[in-house]
């Protein structure tokens, strides 16, 4: 779940009788919590448990049990009369039964118990009313949704309201007012009070573990992304490397046995010696440096046997005659950045091997500094109308590494003559120079 979402689920209201989502899921629990764990979802309410049972119990031994305490006590609005105290105990029993839902469904605690305390209050007056009117407002503050929490605060605020006005119109300005301050911040106020500071608390808690939890989430997603990466890198590797080494092997080693002339074949079968000697070189380097990596974690770029020189011999096939055009500049630190070098030398190496592998004579290779500022790669060779179609694989990774450091890629048919297969790479002398 994206993190807006969860951070959504724990502040729209938590069903807070029910443990964290990461808690439950640890113990294997359902993840369903309570209808306020999430505001647009349909959730399952707790369970009703053998706590909630002891809680109804006990606020039905307070409601027998304190109109026997010998403290007297009558109606806000009409003094007690013996006749009716029968009345309003069943009264407040009947909202005693609602509290059996007080965490599951505290809506109908406050819809059953509140109204019923409260007309107790008024008219008959006992200590069980205060207890159970302040039940009635706690519960849907501190367990039920959003929703009902703030019903319930609206219904205790214009109760409140109510309360002091008729006071003062009961009992007069002076003692209405002070005696309905008293009894609404007691049985009131309060309640309300302390059902929103618990809400709070477990929401906070809620959000907290939630929080963890993403960023436990997301440190295993960095994780995963390093380690594809890390594969992408090393796929690279081989393909720019070693691959273009053994096609050279291959082309070279195929070419010998087909050439009439003595000095054809010792200079291809060199070549072939030397290009297999450079993959293994280059084979042996990475697997030494897989395992190794920088004071800051990331995995050391593997040194290479590449070189113009080596790209040169490549093209110069059977006595073709490869054109190879290096200008001096690049190899001028000062001039080319070693990443544009790096990258120009790349390039060269896998236009190389396409011109061999798919291409036929006349071949070129040149890097040019044009104009000043920035560097021009360009490669040619005609085209081979029975060469197989290649992957795509060396022009995607061509254009992925030019952009990286700021630069174009243009590779397909000459417009001026279309048999002939031409590929060029601009780049900035330092990477993310401007290119004109």
């Amino acid at each position: 779940m994206p993190l807006p979402a969860l951070l959504r689920r724990a502040l729209g209201g938590a069903e807070t009788g029910a443990a964290p989502a990461s808690s439950r899921e640890a113990a294997g629990a359902p993840a369903a919590v309570g209808p306020a764990a999430d505001p647009g979802v349909r959730m399952r309410p707790p369970r009703l448990e053998r706590r909630d049972v002891i809680v109804a119990l006990a606020y039905l031994s307070a409601v027998i049990a304190l109109p026997m305490i010998p403290i007297g006590s009558s109606g806000l609005l009409i003094g007690r009369s013996p006749d009716v105290a029968s009345l309003a105990t069943v009264m407040l029993l009947v909202g005693t039964v609602s509290t059996l839902w007080r965490r599951r469904r505290p809506a109908i605690t406050l819809a059953l118990a509140g109204p019923l305390a409260v007309l107790v209050i008024l008219w008959f007056g006992t200590l069980a009313a205060y207890v159970l009117l302040f039940e009635a407002l706690w519960s849907p503050i501190a367990h039920g949704a959003r929703p009902v929490a703030r019903i319930a605060t609206g219904l205790g605020a214009a109760l409140s309201l109510g309360l002091v006005v008729l006071l003062w119109v009961e009992l007069g300005a002076g003692e209405g007012i002070a005696v309905g301050l008293l009894v609404v911040t007691v049985a009131v106020i309060t309640p309300m009070m302390w059902g929103w500071d618990v809400r709070l608390h477990r929401t906070a808690q809620l959000t907290a573990e939630i929080l963890a939890d993403t960023e436990k989430a997301l440190a295993v997603e960095r994780a995963g992304r390093a380690v594809e990466q890390e594969r992408r890198e090393i796929a690279q590797d081989l393909h720019d490397l070693v691959a273009g080494h053994l096609s050279a092997v291959s082309i070279h080693a195929g070419l010998a046995r087909s050439l009439p002339d003595a000095e054809g074949r010792d200079r291809s079968l060199a070549t072939t010696q030397d290009s297999a000697r450079a993959a293994l070189r280059d084979l042996r380097a990475m697997i030494g440096l897989l395992s190794a990596a920088d004071a800051d974690g990331s995995r050391i770029a593997p040194g290479t046997t590449l070189s113009w020189e080596v790209l040169a011999d490549r093209l110069a096939v059977g006595g073709d005659g490869g054109e190879v055009s290096i200008d001096p500049a690049v190899e001028d630190p000062s001039r080319t950045a070693p990443a544009v070098r790096a990258a120009l030398l790349r390039t060269g190496a896998e236009a190389v091997t396409n011109a061999l592998r798919h291409g036929l004579p006349p071949r070129t290779l040149q890097v040019a500094v044009d104009p000043p500022g920035h560097l021009r790669l360009t490669s040619t060779n005609t085209r081979d109308p029975a060469a197989e179609p290649g992957t795509g694989l060396g022009l995607a990774a061509i254009a992925h590494r030019s952009r990286a450091l700021g630069g174009t890629v243009d590779a397909g048919p000459d417009p001026d003559r279309p048999d002939l297969w031409r590929l060029e790479v601009r780049l900035p002398a330092v990477p993310g120079g401007d290119l004109p």
